[in-house]
């Protein structure tokens, strides 16, 4: 390679400054560097302005009212607090949800899994709950006014506290079921199996009780005024403190 030839000039100015520097050298001044992708960039997507990403695992406050989540996986997501009102829940799966304090007013819950969920001081006013087993699920202070509840199984759950005023639960095996200081005011009750549940200090007045199985249930300090209780089994119930001589039965 002869001296002073073109590639002996390059390979000089290479050697030094290194690799890249002349580059740098020839740049004005101010010029911003190209830019280079870093490690972990590749793939990242934008966030959604505004939209909760239903992969998320807390989706506590979110607002989802009136979404399409039917047949969705939601199982063990944290959805306290958020609004579901109006929102299509057929079939989804909701076991191990939390969902106390949200508000699923006119949500339509139909045939949804709803194992082990926390429904805890959720209003579900004017909710549909077709066809859903809800056996064990805490529903403490819930409110379950003017519900849906065809084919609604509610064994051994927790219902203390809640608002079932005109709840029609006719024929509903409601066995264990703990409704102690819940309001049932006018709830259609006639041949509910009502075996060993806590009813005691719960507002039965003028609900219908007629035909009810009430085999070892615990009515202590109960409101039973105008409760209709014709039919009714009570044997072995707990009916002390309540007042049953103003009751309608025959």
């Amino acid at each position: 390679m002869k001296p002073g030839s073109p590639r002996q000039a390059v390979r000089s100015l290479v050697e030094r400054d290194g690799p890249g520097d002349a580059d740098r050298t020839n740049a004005e001044p101010g010029t911003p560097e190209p830019f280079a992708a870093k490690a972990g960039d590749a793939g990242r997507s934008e966030p959604r302005s505004g939209e909760p990403n239903l992969a998320d695992k807390d989706l506590s406050g979110a607002d989802l009212s009136g979404r399409d989540l039917s047949g969705k996986d939601l199982s063990g997501k944290d959805l306290s607090g958020a609004n579901l009102s109006g929102a299509n829940l057929r079939g989804a799966n909701l076991s191990g949800t939390d969902l106390s304090g949200a508000n699923l007013t006119h949500a339509d819950l139909s045939h949804a899994k709803m194992t082990h969920a926390d429904l805890s001081g959720a209003n579900l006013n004017g909710a549909r709950l077709i066809g859903i087993d809800l056996s064990g699920v805490d529903l403490s202070g819930a409110n379950l006014a003017q519900v849906e509840a065809a084919d609604l199984t509610l064994t051994h759950s927790d219902l203390s506290g809640a608002n079932l005023k005109g709840i029609n639960l006719a024929g509903r095996d409601l066995s264990g079921s703990d409704f102690s200081g819940s309001d049932l005011s006018g709830a259609k009750l006639t041949g509910a199996n009502l075996t060993k549940a806590d009813l005691s200090g719960a507002n039965l007045g003028d609900a219908d009780l007629s035909r009810a199985r009430l085999k070892d249930a615990d009515l202590s300090g109960a409101n039973l005024n105008g409760t209709k209780l014709d039919g009714a089994d009570l044997s072995g119930a707990d009916v002390s403190g309540t007042k049953l001589d103003k009751s309608k039965s025959e």
